[in-house]
């Protein structure tokens, strides 16, 4: 049974705007349902998002499109990743890892069994990553108003300590060129019916 990293702060961001600066996922059919499953991430590499000042990205925070370089993950196009903590967060190497769970340093992480092509998305906290977030922005492109949504997602533990975390869920609408970006939006909403801790919880160890 898969697990995924410990914690994270997941922001859902539905735009009315479309703009360049990064990518979204466009809505363009009222009733469609999104999904991703995070295949598509490589199940043979890590890829380094910052180090040493020199990035793809000036801010060495992020966020980071996982669409375009340094990580050009195909169908990924609406998802970041945000350092919003840490203490190296001015300058500290940050990486999308390749791990089994049994990686230890704070970082995001493409997760899955050694050499599986069933990936997953996630993160491990730790003091060089003490609070971030992975985030998708949708855009809708319907023409129409959207009064509702629903949102479904599997959390999986892939490590285990003896603290408990927890994924925050938020969420925020609106339209400009704020609302493409996970980081820049002032207001959020936190749907706690959304928030996951981790059930398991003991001495440092990788779970499968």
């Amino acid at each position: 049974m898969k697990k995924n990293a410990t914690i994270v702060l997941f922001f859902l961001l539905i735009a009315n705007s479309l703009f360049a600066q990064l990518s979204t996922v466009s809505y363009a059919t009222a009733g469609n349902t999104y999904a991703q499953t995070f295949d598509g991430l490589s199940s043979s590499s890590s890829v380094t998002l910052f180090t040493n000042g020199a990035s793809a990205n000036s801010n060495p925070l992020g966020p980071y499109d996982l669409s375009v370089s340094p990580t050009n993950v195909a169908g990924l196009a609406g998802w970041q990743v945000y350092r919003i903590a840490g203490t190296t967060a001015a300058n500290g190497t940050l990486t999308l890892g390749l791990s089994n769970g049994s990686s230890t340093s704070g970082n995001f992480f493409n997760l899955g069994a050694t050499s599986s092509s069933d990936r997953a998305l996630g993160l491990l906290n730790a003091s060089t990553l003490s609070t971030a977030a992975i985030g998708l922005v949708l855009t809708n492109t319907t023409g129409s108003t959207l009064t509702s949504f629903t949102v479904a997602f599997t959390a999986e533990q892939w490590r285990q300590n003896t603290g408990t975390n927890t994924f925050t869920f938020k969420y925020a609408m609106g339209s400009g060129a704020s609302f493409n970006d996970i980081s820049t939006p002032t207001t959020f909403t936190t749907a706690s019916t959304g928030n996951f801790s981790n059930p398991n919880t003991g001495s440092a160890v990788a779970l499968d």
